[in-house]
């Protein structure tokens, strides 16, 4: 790059240690360094721990308390440095994965404008570019969906040429459980009453439904269980986040719904994901936040 770049993890023992069978166990941090700037942000592989118990069990040889300590990103000097030398599975590729993700990150940005590039911004451009954008998709639709329906149902009240309408929509809003994912929703009630569902359709902006079949024809080509298993089993980060989809499954989903939709139509479908990835995550992300409720 001609510049000096460097990405290391490191235990931060300037927060309060957690101490078991005589070890300090501190929190997983990174420290990135570049021209002279410098930034510490916390590790996030602890978030990514809960589906590899199994392995962790084994690096913390079934003692239960040493194993919510790893979940929770904490870590002894001892057993860091352990884990490091054994590379030991799933620690030492997530750490390795984490590294990876930030280079590319720094690099991307570096390639834009290096001049720009300030470090202290990158821990939040980092949460960004690893939510799992199948949840941005489903939750972005199911709100849109839902605030169009609520729109319906009033206008189709007290309009006798509209109580078909009028009923399915009741129905949507009032019974059917919004906790479950839109994509379960959707692709169950046009296999059991497809015609209530194409009711609604006709009636919906042609945005949100261009929006909705670009999503489900996404959850059908994107294979996504496949990309998770092969995932996990080399360690890695296992969501579908947003820098796979710039990187990767954008161009690959081009290529197939072009194929599959046409030219035009293709073009389309990748442009709703991608709008809706764009207003989500570069706009007014907030973790955990889902305002569609039942």
């Amino acid at each position: 790059m001609g510049h000096s770049f460097s990405i290391r993890h490191f235990l931060n023992k300037k927060i309060k240690s957690r101490t078991y069978k005589s070890d300090e166990y501190f929190p997983l941090y990174i420290s990135i360094h570049y021209n002279q700037q410098n930034t510490n942000m916390k590790s996030r592989i602890s978030g990514h721990l809960e589906i590899y118990r199994s392995d962790l069990d084994c690096i913390a040889k079934k003692d239960k308390t040493l194993l919510d300590l790893i979940e929770s990103g904490f870590f002894s000097g001892k057993l860091l440095d352990q884990i490091m030398e054994e590379k030991q599975f799933p620690v030492f590729h997530l750490l390795n994965d984490e590294k990876k993700v930030l280079h590319e990150l720094v690099s991307q940005k570096l390639a834009q404008d290096h001049e720009k590039l300030r470090l202290n911004k990158l821990s939040e451009e980092y949460e960004k570019n690893l939510i799992e954008i199948t949840d941005v998709f489903d939750d972005f639709l199911k709100q849109k969906y839902c605030y169009e329906l609520k729109k319906l149902f009033v206008r189709s009240l007290d309009r006798d040429s509209e109580k078909n309408l009028f009923r399915t929509i009741n129905y949507f809003i009032h019974f059917i459980n919004w906790d479950c994912s839109f994509y379960n929703f959707y692709d169950s009630t046009y296999e059991i009453v497809p015609s209530r569902l194409k009711l609604i359709e006709i009636h919906i902006s042609r945005e949100l439904l261009t929006r909705i079949k670009a999503y489900m024809a996404y959850y059908t080509h994107a294979n996504i269980l496949k990309r998770f298993l092969e995932k996990r089993e080399q360690g890695k980060i296992s969501v579908l986040n947003y820098l796979d989809w710039k990187n990767t499954i954008k161009g690959m989903l081009k290529k197939q719904f072009i194929s599959l939709f046409g030219t035009n139509k293709g073009n389309e479908y990748i442009g709703a994901l991608d709008n809706i990835l764009k207003e989500k995550i570069n706009g007014g992300f907030q973790p955990g936040i889902h305002q569609t409720r039942r």
